[in-house]
């Protein structure tokens, strides 16, 4: 995780649309669905039903990406039987975005996973998985600092679409790969540069601490997929003061980006106060002390308003459709929202863990989503 400018939040001050964000009328219109306090509360619920489908649409999209090989907007409406005139032209924009660059750096690192094995077979004299991570915790501190002898358990490398994933069993090897004690499991998957002899690589990579197939592992390969998402998805601030520093709208989209990857992976709401540990001081450095102020009341609000919310939303597809509501909200909106989307649930009677589907009766989703399987025939028309 950077302390400066995180993966993804490099916009040059235009919008998705290519507008100024401050005037774009369709940033406006898709905010104000949800968020206008002057609509009546039951216009507001109306535009919570008019909402979900895209929402749902968006949950089944999360879930496609998990589907190997070639991703395509047509194959997505296929596997889910959706119909292409059910997805507003905006969310078609969308989920192209989504899908093309998730495709794009897909390639990039099936070619990157090809050249690390040639490299290990170079440096190491044979290829093995054990030795595919000793080469790559040599790439990222340096081949002087670590040989196979020296490790003290084993580092396991997967290449999971557009990341390499890097799981280390040690603490010590850990923090090796950070180079100093992170004090976290939590890191955002970054650029990192992987120094070879006869190569210089580039890729998204993902440490863990721990071994793969951890429930804790897993939640994080989660939490940080999320973040890659929301770094495609969601309408981004960068916005630097006159004294040079990242202004309070942009640490509070940097905080919306982890509330809602730490809803993603299943986290509890009692679990968000760690965002306020150093850990993640670099939300809150350089800020005035009345902005630091009102940004960790936020974050306290939102994580009292989710515990009092938290009975309609109790698994991770259920808090799925609450990132996806979530994800077009700033930050300071997000309390009032989770309590209007509290309501709808409660009037709906039913937790978010059903789908509304036209003309057939709920479809109830526990601990996934609906797989993206065409020859399933217990598959919902979302269309």
């Amino acid at each position: 995780m950077s302390d400066t400018e995180p993966q993804g939040l490099r916009n040059k001050g235009f919008c998705e649309h290519g507008n100024n964000p401050a005037g774009c009328q369709l940033c406006a219109q898709r905010a104000s669905q949800i968020e206008a306090p002057e609509r009546s509360l039951e216009q507001r619920l109306d535009n919570v039903e008019k909402a979900r489908r895209g929402v749902e649409q968006a949950v089944l999209l999360d879930a496609y990406l998990e589907k190997d090989g070639e991703h395509s907007l047509e194959d997505f409406l296929q596997s889910y039987r959706i119909e292409k005139n059910s997805v507003s032209e905006h969310l078609q924009e969308r989920f192209s975005k989504v899908l093309s660059e998730w495709n794009g750096e897909t390639e990039t690192h099936a070619k990157i996973a090809t050249w690390l094995e040639q490299i290990t077979v170079e440096e190491l004299g044979s290829y093995s998985p054990d030795n595919l991570g000793v080469v790559v915790l040599q790439g990222i501190v340096g081949k002087e600092s670590v040989s196979a002898q020296g490790l003290m358990g084993h580092i396991q490398v997967e290449i999971n679409g557009p990341f390499i994933v890097v799981y280390a069993s040690s603490d010590e090897d850990y923090k090796k790969m950070h180079r100093a004690d992170a004090g976290g499991s939590f890191h955002r998957a970054e650029r990192t540069p992987l120094t070879y002899k006869n190569a210089d690589l580039l890729p998204n990579i993902l440490m863990v601490n721990g071994e793969s197939g951890t429930t804790a592992a897993k939640e994080t390969v989660e939490h940080e997929r999320q973040h890659y998402i929301n770094s495609k998805w969601m309408q981004k601030v960068s916005e630097v003061g006159a004294d040079g520093q990242w202004t309070l709208a942009t640490k509070e989209d940097w905080m919306k980006d982890e509330v809602l990857a730490y809803l993603k992976d299943g986290s509890e709401p009692e679990r968000l106060n760690r965002l306020q540990d150093d850990l993640y001081k670099h939300l809150f450095e350089n800020l005035q002390a009345d902005e630091t102020t009102k940004l960790r009341q936020n974050l306290s609000d939102i994580i009292s308003t989710l515990s009092e919310a938290d009975e309609f939303f109790p698994t991770k597809a259920a808090r799925s459709l609450l990132v996806y509501h979530l994800i077009d909200i700033p930050l300071t909106r997000m309390p009032e929202v989770i309590k209007l989307l509290a309501t709808y649930e409660r009037q709906r009677g039913n937790p978010a863990n059903t789908f509304n589907v036209p003309g057939k009766e709920r479809v109830e989703i526990n601990d996934g989503v609906i797989p993206p399987d065409p020859d399933d025939t217990t598959l919902p028309n979302l269309g």
